[in-house]
């Protein structure tokens, strides 16, 4: 598991949480 791989994936979760955020705001 590379650093790179992690932080992507880290990128997409909290991108995905935050849309869903503002939605709900």
């Amino acid at each position: 598991m590379s650093f790179q791989n992690i932080n992507k994936w880290s990128t997409r979760w909290l991108f995905s949480t935050n849309h869903k955020d503002i939605g709900t705001l």
